[in-house]
């Protein structure tokens, strides 16, 4: 949901589900529909929206067209999707022997390193924080192919920026 959006306006949320526009059910065909129309009229879209067991009517006053998101390149600037961040556990790290009896446990604690070596990318993991036990948080950073160079930069970069 975009801030001060035409749908943001309307009090249109996350969790709610599209039932209806213009008085018929909804698919994806009749609400593209019904955005080429407003775009010839200043009639508003009629949406019926539900969120659990509450519907609510709104009308969309949008005559913008059909927009498409979609990314373009700014020479000079940081390509910010040559790199992905992750975490490096599904969970905080556990204390020492705890986990000893419990091999599962242990192997799913990894399970997520395992998608450098996978996808055959550099990757490396930074702390980035902690538990509420003050046990450490990893952060793994990936880059493309034979980057490495990136892969440092932004595990620098970041740690400047978070060290205390």
């Amino acid at each position: 949901m975009w801030w001060n959006s035409p749908a943001f306006k309307v009090g249109i949320t996350p969790g709610m589900k599209l039932v209806a526009v213009n008085d018929e059910a909804y698919n994806a065909n009749r609400l593209r529909e019904a955005i080429v129309l407003a775009e010839k009229t200043a009639t508003p879209i009629k949406l019926l929206l539900r969120r659990e067991d509450h519907f609510q009517t709104v009308s969309l006053d949008y005559h913008g067209g059909s927009r498409y998101p979609k990314l373009e390149r700014i020479e000079g600037a940081v390509d910010l999707l040559d790199a992905i961040l992750a975490p490096v556990s599904p969970f905080p790290a556990f204390k020492i022997g705890e986990k000893v009896d419990d091999p599962l446990a242990m192997y799913l604690s990894d399970v997520y390193t395992l998608t450098g070596d996978l996808a055959g990318v550099p990757c490396m993991s930074v702390p980035c924080g902690e538990s509420p036990d003050s046990l450490p948080i990893g952060l793994q950073i990936f880059t493309k192919h034979f980057d490495e160079a990136t892969m440092l930069r932004i595990a620098y970069n970041y740690e400047r920026a978070t060290t205390r």
